[in-house]
């Protein structure tokens, strides 16, 4: 992975969450500021860390867990209003979301884990099975007498 492109993007949605929580504060405007830097934070963290680390599982790993921690930053600012979130369906949607981070750490963590072992058990037996199949090296030959 490369550590350039790391930095670079935890900038970049530094900058994004810091213009999307500012103008949230202008009431005329309402949340479509801190709508768009949760959209930006999303795309920036799936794209920048697909290409850092070529992996898809970590791509949507880590932009979900970048958009919930942004969600609970947010929350505990009270960048979004109390009464949007404390209704029966604002309680329910932050409860399921949750639960599908939860879900998709562990899966991350599990299918990674999963690749690891089976890697291990198939190598293992890869390289049985070349050095059952390799021929005993042969004694060279001796050159005939000039």
């Amino acid at each position: 992975m490369n550590l350039k492109i790391f930095v670079r993007i935890d900038f970049l949605v530094i900058v994004i969450w810091w213009i999307g929580i500012s103008l949230g504060y202008i009431p005329e405007i309402g949340l479509g500021p801190l709508s768009g830097a949760l959209f930006a934070i999303a795309v920036v963290t799936f794209m920048g860390t697909l290409r850092a680390s070529g992996d898809m599982r970590t791509a949507i790993a880590a932009s979900f867990v970048m958009i919930y921690f942004a969600l609970l930053a947010a929350l505990a600012t009270s960048a979004i209003n109390r009464d949007q979130i404390d209704n029966p369906v604002g309680t329910e949607l932050w409860k399921n979301f949750t639960y599908l981070v939860g879900v998709i750490i562990v899966f991350y963590f599990g299918s990674t884990a999963t690749v690891e072992v089976i890697d291990r058990i198939y190598g293992a037996k890869r390289d049985a099975k070349s050095a059952a199949s390799a021929k005993p090296p042969q004694p060279p030959e001796e050159l005939p007498p000039d």
